[in-house]
């Protein structure tokens, strides 16, 4: 399975991955305000339609690595907020929400014989090369670390990942690889 991002011609990302956990275990990770705080932010959501999302990100609570921000994140150091609203959802298939009210995030989970798959789109993005890299290099990071902790390891420092990878999406753009 390519664990590379996909990119629509409409500026929709999307990824699959594929857990030996149950569904209910990745669910967890995606409404448990401790657990989805292990692999992308703290914060909290009520979760119904309409429910208000409002996630907190600080990647380096993401590890316990030292894991140094990179020069053209330093504004946001201190953490940044993301404010949004569940779209719908349905208990341990579907989660839907605004992302800053900008764009919209899909995670939908179901099993097939050993393996929960995830399925997670974010659609409504800037079409522009550097966003698109940004956001698939970012999602990328963050669904390593959840993986790393559905199966009790340590996961390695966000920025350190989030790097490499922003340059490997670079040069697959650069290649003429279908992002």
């Amino acid at each position: 399975m390519d664990k590379y991002g996909k990119v629509g011609d409409d500026g929709t990302v999307s990824f699959r991955r594929e857990f030996p956990n149950e569904v209910k275990e990745v669910w967890e990770y995606l409404i448990d305000p401790d657990k989805l705080g292990l692999w992308l932010a703290s914060g909290e959501m009520t979760l119904q339609p309409g429910g208000k999302v409002k996630l907190i990100f600080q990647h380096r609570n993401l590890s316990s690595q030292e894991d140094p921000i990179p020069e053209k994140f330093k504004d946001k150091a201190d953490g940044e907020v993301l404010e949004g609203e569940i779209i719908e959802m349905q208990q341990e298939q579907l989660l839907s929400f605004t992302w800053s009210g900008n764009s919209l995030v899909n995670f939908k989970l179901f099993r097939t014989k050993d393996l929960t798959q995830l399925y997670l789109t974010h659609t409504g993005l800037a079409k522009d090369r550097d966003t698109l890299i940004a956001v698939c290099a970012g999602w990328h990071t963050h669904l390593n670390i959840l993986s790393d902790r559905l199966e009790n390891m340590e996961p390695k420092g966000f920025w350190s990942v989030f790097n490499k990878l922003e340059a490997e999406y670079s040069d697959r753009l650069s290649l003429g690889i279908q992002l």
